[in-house]
């Protein structure tokens, strides 16, 4: 008499088994397949709204995408837009590359101002602002150190956490900005006066 686990042993594969086994191939081979296909490509900037020429282009103006495309495109990135002001009117989704913006402008520079109050809902990408400073412990008056300042873009550290801006600001401010942060004062961002 054979027993159970010999009667095991000397079965052959079905033709199930040999199904099952072309079928995790088949998934295993298109996998990569997917994987391949998606690590080409370059990456493109796309428009989220209609940018006007001259405007500032701001971070919730765009988006990265990959492209895999035989044209020749330049590979772009956010960072390499953000800051920067479109030279041409762009449309909502359209791809931007460096021809569509203006030379890098020696005359502005983007820093990252800690806010020590969260700025208004009204302050957005793209908004001139004026950033104020006043000391810590109240003695000193309350003074202006960026009259033109532009967002470029806002983010919070969590609730009740600390606010960065990044703006946009006129070389002749930079200085009084970089040493009101050095002076560990209190920056608040409100709109511009003359909008």
């Amino acid at each position: 008499m054979v027993s159970r686990r010999q009667a095991w042993a000397q079965r052959k594969p079905t033709q199930r088994a040999f199904l099952g086994f072309a079928l995790i191939g088949v998934s295993v081979a298109g996998t990569a397949a997917t994987i391949a296909i998606n690590s080409d490509g370059t990456t493109a900037v796309m428009t989220n709204r209609v940018i006007t020429a001259g405007s500032l282009i701001s971070e919730a103006d765009v988006h990265e995408v990959r492209v895999s495309s035989t044209e020749a495109l330049s590979e772009v990135n956010a960072a390499d837009v953000v800051g920067r002001r479109a030279s041409v009117d762009l449309a909502i989704n359209s791809t931007v590359v460096i021809d569509h913006l203006e030379p890098a402008s020696l005359t502005t520079s983007v820093v990252s101002v800690p806010l020590s109050i969260a700025p208004a809902e009204s302050i957005i990408p793209g908004r001139r602002i004026e950033l104020w400073a006043m000391s810590s412990d109240g003695v000193e008056p309350v003074r202006l150190v960026a009259r033109n300042a532009v967002v470029v873009s806002s983010r919070s550290s969590g609730f009740g956490g600390e606010v960065m801006m990044d703006v946009s600001l006129p070389f002749r401010e930079v200085h009084s900005v970089l040493a009101a942060i050095g002076a560990n004062t209190r920056i608040v961002a409100t709109t511009a006066s003359s909008e």
